[in-house]
């Protein structure tokens, strides 16, 4: 089953980079979605060192969820 989104949500990185260049806010965006180096940006440091972000999804296979908890995984991982 598809997640349901917010029909005003930013959908690509490019968006998010548009309405922080237009002021409307700030954005967390992978060096290697930036679009135009022209937008205001600096890298993320905790302490002069470049922050590194990583997600995970674990669950116990033996839970009654698990199948639809792996199709969901694999529908995410498809779509990124």
């Amino acid at each position: 089953m598809p997640p349901r989104t917010y029909p005003g949500e930013a959908a690509s990185y490019r968006v998010l980079e548009e309405w922080a260049g237009l002021g409307l806010g700030s954005a967390m965006i992978p060096q290697s979605g930036l679009i135009s180096p022209a937008v205001p940006h600096r890298p993320l440091l905790n302490e002069g060192r470049e922050v590194q972000i990583s997600f995970e999804a674990v669950w116990n296979p033996g839970s009654a969820l698990h199948t639809d908890l792996t199709l969901l995984a694999q529908a995410l991982d498809a779509s990124r």
